[in-house]
């Protein structure tokens, strides 16, 4: 995930629709924040698939970065 610091705009930016609501991907990827901090099971690849759609990268990019 380093290698996408650089993108924390990017990701408030597409986390938003056009009317500032938040993006269903963006309320996903809070509930599993929250299941993760509340050390419940949650599944990664459906983590990676919300994330990838905020960043415009694909799964594969994610796994690699």
């Amino acid at each position: 995930m380093a290698k996408f610091n650089a993108e924390p705009d990017k990701i408030r930016k597409s986390s938003m629709d056009i009317k500032g609501n938040a993006r269903r991907e963006w309320k996903m990827l809070e509930k599993i924040v929250t299941k993760e901090s509340m050390k419940e099971d949650f599944k990664t690849e459906i983590a990676y698939t919300y994330l990838g759609t905020l960043l415009g990268r694909t799964y594969n990019e994610l796994l690699e970065a």
